[in-house]
């Protein structure tokens, strides 16, 4: 009895009640809290939304002996941060910081576009942010269409995705094409070819590589010199074995 806790010693002294008198102790003022007291001589502070006491403690307490608040006197309730928000394929833009209420936008990388208009986040009173109505799509630039050695007038591209431009195409894209002329797809006799725009952003299939006539007989080797290789249009001089005599000059054709 006439006992009481005392945080600061971590001991029950005695002290008469009538020490322990209302009011005797200054008001708490913590910033983005709320004080719940008992007789105005124990008291517990808990922080609003969006803010949090150190340790992830859910309430601190403070306790009034002889007009001075003893026991978690440190109190502070600060913001809470939600880190970096994470957006596939965006850039982040956080001027203000990532605590709470604080709002980070997004830019996309390259070889993505932004799908949506909406590209604002707000980090949350749970430490979460909010989720973005815009998002980032990778896409297939058209150039590198290119790269194949097909004839760009015969590109022909399917989508079930509505933003395709003349720039760049969507992921899962099927595009048809020819091969440039004097040109077959690889190891085959084909001319014909398609591409699909994989989810890295990458043309996946075959590409058109020059047509090429066969070498000259093995009896030949040595005795003549192409200007370039055996691909179509390329001139071949053939020279007589012992003696300077240039023969005639044999330009491969298709």
């Amino acid at each position: 009895e006439n006992r009481y806790f005392d945080p600061s010693s971590g001991e029950c002294v005695v002290k008469e009640c009538g020490t322990l008198r209302r009011g005797s102790c200054p008001p708490i003022n913590i910033p983005h809290s709320k004080v719940s007291c008992e007789d105005a001589t124990v008291c517990a502070v808990r922080c609003l939304a969006g803010y949090s006491l150190r340790d992830s403690l859910e309430s601190a307490s403070l306790v009034c002996v002889d007009g001075e608040w003893t026991g978690d006197t440190n109190v502070v309730c600060e913001p809470i941060r939600c880190g970096l928000p994470r957006i596939e394929h965006a850039i982040i833009h956080c001027p203000h910081g990532t605590r709470y209420n604080q709002r980070c936008t997004f830019t996309c990388k390259p070889t993505t576009v932004m799908i949506g208009s909406e590209n604002e986040v707000v980090c949350g009173e749970n430490g979460l942010w909010s989720l973005p109505e815009a998002f980032c799509q990778m896409i297939c630039p058209h150039e590198d269409l290119l790269k194949h050695n097909i004839s760009e007038e015969t590109i022909v591209c399917k989508s079930t995705l509505p933003y395709a431009t003349q720039q760049s195409h969507p992921v899962s894209t099927v595009c048809r094409m020819n091969c440039l002329r004097h040109y077959h797809v690889a190891q085959t006799s084909h001319t014909k070819l398609r591409l699909t725009c994989s989810e890295d952003g990458l043309w996946i299939g075959q590409s058109c590589h020059p047509i090429t006539c066969p070498p000259p007989k093995v009896v030949y080797v040595g005795l003549y010199n192409c200007s370039n290789g055996f691909v179509i249009g390329s001139r071949c001089v053939f020279r007589c074995p012992d003696t300077p005599q240039v023969g005639p000059i044999i330009n491969l054709t298709f």
